[in-house]
This record gives structure tokens, C-alpha cells and sequence, in this order.
């Protein structure tokens, strides 16, 4: 079975390659832990690291949906319809390792501060 649908494969070792294909993100065990808690799926992890903003913080990256990310979004979902299907998903933040390793997922309850 398709690690993504539930299938027993270690979710650690699968590579990902976004539609653009410029990067390839890891999943760590924590991660797929705290994505499955805190129901955000793949799919919604993989939007947020193609189409997100990235910020510096505490050595490593904050990926989330600001104003130009959300615009970016939406021209590549096809309008506010497609923006719909992902809504509940927008608030969501990924942080990421300097070797691309996917530390965590959850939802934003505040601003990213931007220094």
C-alpha cells in the first residue's frame, strides 16, 4: 500500500518531490506523529512547502501561508474554489531542517514574528 494512504512504509525514508521538482522533504517520526494528531494532511504539508513563506528561526526554516503565499496558492488551485477545498489547512506552519528534514506541523494560534 501507498505510504500516504496508511500503508505500513516507513514515512522517514520516503522522498518527496514537489510538482517543480526543487526539493525533497523527509518526514521525521516526530512529524508524522504531530501531522496525525493534529490532522494536517500530506497534502496540505506539501502546498505549504511549495507555495509558503519561509522564515528564519532558531536555525531553522518556519514555512507558512502569508498574503503572497496565499496569492500564489490561489492561482495555482484555479480561484477561491480551489483555495475552499484547502481552508482549514491555511493556518498550518511546517518547520524544516537545514537538510530538509520536516521537524514538525501545527497550527498557527499567532503571528510568525519576522526580524
Amino acid at each position: 500500500m501507498h505510504p500516504w494512504l496508511g500503508g505500513p512504509d516507513d514515512m522517514s525514508e520516503h522522498l518527496h518531490k514537489d510538482a517543480r521538482g526543487d526539493h525533497a522533504a523527509r518526514l521525521s517520526a516526530h512529524s508524522r506523529s504531530r501531522s496525525q494528531q493534529r490532522a494536517i494532511p500530506r497534502l496540505a504539508v506539501d502546498l505549504l512547502l511549495d507555495y509558503g513563506c519561509r522564515v528564519r528561526s532558531r536555525g531553522a526554516d518556519v514555512v507558512f501561508f502569508d498574503k503572497p503565499a496565499l496569492k500564489r496558492l490561489r492561482r495555482a488551485l484555479g480561484g477561491n474554489r480551489g483555495l475552499q477545498i484547502v481552508e482549514r489547512w491555511l493556518n498550518s506552519y511546517a518547520v524544516v531542517a537545514d537538510d530538509g528534514l520536516l521537524i514538525t506541523v501545527g497550527h498557527r494560534t499567532c503571528r510568525v514574528r519576522r526580524r
